[in-house]
């Protein structure tokens, strides 16, 4: 489906296995929307794959979003000062592009990266999703957040989920699937993500955003 959707996309992961991703010059799939807003999408551990950014640009596209998905190392550790400035460069990126509402998500440990870097980049980001990962150290995000959980997910567990999302107020969506439920079970996690991305990616001066 997504190779009739996009055509052939190559994945990153080689320069990530190689260490060539770094501040200034790392690599990033784009799936560009009209409007205002985009989310940038955090890779887990193993490199960035077309497949999981497309999965998730599906369902910020039905908000009326634009995904960005960055590289870093193939560890997917987001959280130090390489991983920080990437994410950084990729939120100039876009606002140079007249992305003006960004989100920040992401998957595995990538939802272990953006959960640390939430509350760093307060003021730069309006929402955080986080999809099957949740670091169990994570500050509180300052931002409206939803908690994507696979209920038997064996890799990050479900139980340290529910407490980050009931710490902070976030929304918590839980389905019965493992670790990889973006893609065992896509049309409701994107229903999932879509439903709660589109009233805040247009919300603002005129219309009252909510947790």
């Amino acid at each position: 489906q997504m190779a009739r959707e996009v055509g052939a996309l190559p994945s990153p992961v080689l320069a990530t296995y190689l260490g060539l991703e770094r501040p200034g010059a790392s690599d990033a799939i784009d799936f560009d929307h009209d409007g205002a807003g985009a989310v940038v999408f955090l890779h887990g551990y193993a490199g960035n794959f077309t497949m999981s950014c497309w999965l998730f640009a599906r369902a910020a596209t039905r908000a009326g979003l634009a995904t960005d998905c960055p590289s870093t190392s193939w560890r997917g550790d987001w959280w130090t000062p390489t991983g920080e400035a990437i994410v950084r460069e990729r939120i100039a990126a876009l606002r140079a592009r007249g992305k003006t509402r960004i989100f920040l998500a992401g998957l595995s440990n990538g939802g272990i990266g953006a959960s640390r870097l939430a509350p760093r980049l307060r003021g730069e980001i309006a929402g955080l999703v986080l999809v099957s990962g949740v670091a169990p150290d994570a500050g509180a995000p300052g931002v409206p957040t939803l908690v994507l959980q696979g209920r038997r997910d064996a890799m990050c567990s479900a139980s340290v989920a529910r407490a980050y999302a009931a710490r902070n107020g976030a929304s918590y969506v839980e389905l019965d699937d493992g670790h990889f439920a973006l893609l065992v079970d896509r049309e409701r996690a994107a229903r999932a993500i879509a439903d709660w991305l589109a009233p805040r990616a247009s919300c603002g001066a005129r219309v009252r955003c909510t947790t």
